[in-house]
């Protein structure tokens, strides 16, 4: 019994060192991001029409990226809600890990706003188990996206996965542009982060 024991303790303890030493490597790789976004003299250059910015927002991460994108572009904003609304948790990963794997995704409480008056979609979601969030892939997977334009952006706070590929799997029909993607970060960095999106968004073209 007490061989078990201890050998319980020594899991939890190579666990917890593994997990520092992620979060160790998560924030250097950040710290070495932001640091090419410090002092850019960014000016914005948008060319891309009357713009929504699409968004779902668990933890206020995306929700804080969607409306910078939405300030500096003039875009009108639309946030997505499931019914019933997911909590944070640790029910909420074994929920989205059955939802993405079987497709299953959660009911949204509105459909997204006709989308004949906007020549361009940005579309945000947080990464969950290394893929778009199942609330996302709903709004995807049952949204007709012929002849539009479509931006992904996802937050997250390790690695974006298969995202990208997963959304332009979902996302049929849709001329989809270049993504970007904003690591879950410190106040500190704001100022970088809002350079980064200019640069993003000055990259931006239609084809």
């Amino acid at each position: 019994m007490k061989y078990v024991l201890w050998g319980v303790v020594l899991v939890v303890v190579i666990i917890g060192v593994c997990s520092a030493v992620h979060l160790w490597c998560v924030a250097a790789r950040n710290a070495r991001e932001m640091k090419i976004y410090e002092g850019v003299p960014a000016a914005l250059d948008y060319k891309l029409g009357k713009t929504l910015v699409v968004y779902y927002s668990l933890t206020g991460h995306t929700k804080d990226i969607a409306l910078q994108i939405a300030q500096l572009t003039g875009a009108e904003i639309w946030e997505v809600q499931t019914e019933p609304a997911f909590k944070p948790g640790i029910k909420l990963y074994w929920t989205s890990y059955r939802q993405l794997k079987t497709g299953n995704y959660p009911s949204l409480k509105e459909p997204v706003p006709d989308l004949a008056a906007y020549d361009t979609v940005f579309v945000g979601s947080p990464v969950w188990c290394y893929s778009v969030s199942s609330p996302v892939l709903a709004l995807l997977r049952d949204t007709d996206w012929q002849g539009k334009t479509v931006v992904p952006f996802f937050t997250q706070g390790s690695n974006t996965g298969s995202s990208v590929e997963d959304f332009a799997a979902h996302a049929k029909n849709a001329h989809i542009l270049p993504a970007a993607t904003f690591n879950n970060l410190d106040e500190k960095y704001d100022a970088a982060v809002k350079n980064k999106i200019i640069v993003w968004l000055n990259s931006l073209e239609r084809k």
